[in-house]
């Protein structure tokens, strides 16, 4: 199976960048941002972060964590660093069998109660606060929605709803319960 038929095979998954991929670089065409954690980068907490919902970084700490802890935490959504070194299969994030052999015993495992790929405590991650993302939204979501952030969670929420924190991104396809949604920061309605 070549490199571009097993992407395709595997699909978005949540968390992916929903722009095209340049390279191998990783790098998208479509403009993105992230947030610095404090004097280095950002890690992921105790008991670790959900990658692919939203997070909340502290600059004081450098900690990430998918429930807000401080009204000065940074929102974004949560992505692992790129690995140069193949400890992750040179990808962000995604299935074992998107990351390599690795991923699974190295820097993630699988949350079922969530549902999600969690990222073990003390991983280097990076909050993309702003781009185009695929995320899972519990309840459905609607073309053209503000995208709301859950506190207790950092669950993706199409739409105002109480427990909830107002993002910067937009839904630009609508989901089912339970699935994909592409999210931009960038387009317009």
């Amino acid at each position: 199976m070549s490199r571009g038929s097993q992407s395709r095979a595997l699909g978005p998954f949540e968390g992916a960048f929903a722009s095209r991929v340049l390279g191998q670089n990783l790098e998208t065409l479509s403009p993105y941002r992230s947030a610095l954690g404090g004097g280095g980068a950002f890690t992921a907490g105790p008991g670790g972060v959900l990658q692919g919902r939203f997070g909340f970084g502290n600059a004081a700490t450098g900690q990430v964590f998918n429930a807000q802890v401080d009204p000065s935490d940074v929102l974004g959504v949560v992505v692992p660093l790129r690995s140069v070194n193949g400890a992750n299969g040179g990808v962000i994030g995604g299935p074992p069998a998107f990351g390599g052999p690795w991923a699974a015993w190295t820097w993630q495992t699988y949350d079922r109660a969530f549902n999600a790929w969690r990222m073990r405590e003390g991983i280097v991650c990076t909050l993309m606060t702003s781009g185009n993302f695929w995320l899972r939204f519990a309840g459905g979501a609607n073309y053209g929605d503000t995208v709301y952030a859950s506190l207790t969670d950092g669950s993706a929420i199409s739409g105002a709803l109480a427990g909830a924190i107002e993002t910067p991104w937009s839904v630009c396809t609508p989901a089912t319960p339970g699935r994909l949604a592409i999210v931009s920061t960038t387009a317009f309605f």
